[in-house]
């Protein structure tokens, strides 16, 4: 039942543990071999929910098609199933972003759902701020400068200045509120 890329361990039961694939459900067996298929959310489970087929490098992606599995499981290991749905719904229910589930695109709508929590919070209108963004063209803009910037960063830094323009400056609304109220209580 392992395969070449399995990873057997042993349970404290004496029982064996075989991980068919890092980023894929565990099949534990029993001291007598039956199999518990004890199924958890995992990278692969979460694209698979979502209609999103993870290509080889060797096949170029159509919609909702994608080369970038490691950063998908990356993404997922550094901040979770919940966080990690968030990007990919972002970038594949957005208008016309159907194709842009390329590594850096991921990695840079992460970086800001991360760094903006509140206006990922937001939303429908976190998704629908994404309709009138071409993130295939932010990649194709960010590429003639990524020797000097990442590709991820300079995406990331793009997205931050299209979605302050809809989204408003982060911190900016609170802050006022905070001083008014502030100013109230001491009066």
């Amino acid at each position: 039942m392992a395969t070449v890329d399995s990873f057997p361990t042993i349970r404290p039961d004496g029982g064996s543990q075989v991980a068919l694939h890092p980023y894929r459900a565990f099949w534990r067996f029993s001291s007598i071999g039956a199999i518990d298929a004890a199924m958890s959310i995992s990278a692969d489970s979460i694209c698979h929910d979502m209609g999103i087929e993870i290509v080889p490098t060797t096949v170029r992606p159509g919609d909702n098609q994608t080369c970038a599995g490691a950063t998908i499981a990356a993404i997922f290991d550094q901040h979770g199933a919940g966080h990690l749905t968030l990007v990919l719904r972002t970038i594949t229910e957005s208008t016309g972003n159907e194709r842009a589930l390329k590594a850096p695109i991921i990695w840079a709508v992460s970086d800001l759902i991360a760094a903006q929590p509140a206006w990922a919070d937001l939303g429908l209108r976190w998704i629908e701020a994404f309709d009138a963004i071409d993130l295939i063209g932010l990649m194709r803009q960010a590429q003639p400068n990524r020797h000097a910037v990442q590709l991820r960063a300079a995406i990331c830094t793009l997205l931050f200045e299209r979605l302050s323009v809809v989204l408003g400056q982060p911190g900016k609304g609170t802050r006022k509120a905070d001083r008014v109220a502030a100013s109230a209580h001491s009066i």
